[in-house]
């Protein structure tokens, strides 16, 4: 049997699920985006001057530090990594600090933890919620065993006042 506090919880573990489904889809989905990436008027190809030059133009940008092909080209966000221009390890895009292999790589463990960071408060909550229940059950159950044992006392006591007015009534002395 659900109670009321359980029933509210079980609704919101939904809802939340929903939301979190709705927010993902709309990010895997959108188009925003790689719109934004590929900007039109952005020439990033006539900027070759220094990493910190082309970066400042935007995320339609990449700087390539390596020997073949290196400058300033336009990132196509279609191709998701710029290996026509230059290896990922002479990659720069949005700073020149970190090459573009440092970044997925970083992203990809962070995307990671979080991932991992999610799973373990499922898996605690759902541990959680388990052992209360099993608690409420084991509470219940010991409830019911008390009641009965009291309605046996109960009946034990009646059985020995029968019996008592039965002696009574016929002259019986009560054993020893």
């Amino acid at each position: 049997v659900l109670t009321d506090l359980s029933k509210t919880n079980m609704y919101l573990n939904v809802a939340i699920a929903l939301v979190l489904t709705a927010f993902i889809i709309t990010c895997v989905h959108s188009e925003a985006p790689l719109d934004a990436l590929n900007a039109p008027n952005v020439t990033c190809d006539a900027v070759n001057a220094s990493c910190g030059a082309c970066l400042s133009l935007g995320a339609s940008c990449v700087w390539c530090d390596g020997e073949r092909n290196g400058g300033c080209h336009t990132y196509e966000a279609a191709h998701v990594f710029p290996t026509e221009y230059c290896e990922l390890s002479d990659a720069r895009w949005f700073t020149c600090q970190l090459n573009m292999q440092a970044l997925i790589i970083g992203l990809s463990c962070a995307v990671g933890a979080v991932l991992l960071l999610v799973l373990g408060v499922c898996l605690y909550c759902c541990l959680c919620s388990s052992s209360k229940k099993e608690a409420r059950e084991e509470k219940r159950i010991e409830k019911a065993r008390q009641r009965r044992a009291q309605e046996e006392e109960t009946r034990r006591e009646e059985r020995e006042v029968k019996r008592d007015m039965v002696r009574a009534k016929y002259n019986i002395p009560p054993p020893e």
